[in-house]
């Protein structure tokens, strides 16, 4: 193409151009001859949104993308369980004076709670950890009073059994120990106080 073709050719888009947007005259002014095929922008990208879910697990070394996982949900505790729990652990960190002191609370707050027996039980365990076997052999027999059906009579028979032979009274503990064998045989309380009767 001639310069004085070019120079024609420009004169006639200034003409056309008067009346146009900016945006359309930025387009008739420098024309887009050729605007490349989306695949040849970025072939890459075409190529993967065409690969099928095999394909991708193939590239992938065989794992498939697994779901971001939900954040862990926690799960409420009723304040009751929690006061219970609360002088358990310190009693596991054999931390038995504060254990004692959240127990006797638990107790006076929440008598009639399904884990009173509970509490009480390992309020006397406290006594018995501390070796006041004395104490011990007292708030297990109330226990046994207050909570006769409890989960914990026949470890509580066997403590008191202990408890008594560690006072050098084995006349006393034999009857703890004979019950917690006899109606307890197949729970551990039942097997270990046969056991220590039988030595």
């Amino acid at each position: 193409m001639s310069e004085e073709h070019k120079k024609k050719a420009w004169g006639k888009r200034l003409k056309i151009a008067a009346g146009m947007s900016v945006l359309t005259l930025f387009l008739f002014v420098f024309p887009v001859y050729a605007v490349p095929h989306p695949e040849q922008i970025m072939p890459e990208q075409i190529m993967i949104d065409k690969l099928t879910a095999a394909e991708i697990k193939k590239i992938g070394g065989g794992k498939s993308a697994e779901p971001a996982q939900q954040p862990a949900v926690k799960k409420k505790v009723d304040p009751v369980t929690a006061a219970y729990q609360k002088p358990l652990r310190a009693y596991n960190n054999k931390k038995y004076d504060r254990a004692i002191s959240l127990f006797k609370e638990f107790i006076d707050r929440y008598p009639q709670h399904s884990l009173a027996d509970n509490a009480s039980y390992w309020l006397a365990e406290c006594f018995y950890a501390k070796s006041d076997f004395a104490g011990a052999v007292f708030l297990f027999k109330k226990m046994l009073n207050e909570y006769p059906q409890g989960n914990k009579v026949p470890d509580a028979l066997l403590k008191i059994g202990y408890s008594y032979l560690f006072l050098n009274k084995p006349q006393d503990a034999k009857p703890f120990l004979e019950r917690a064998a006899r109606e307890y045989p197949s729970q551990p309380a039942g097997i270990n106080a046969e056991k220590k009767l039988s030595q």
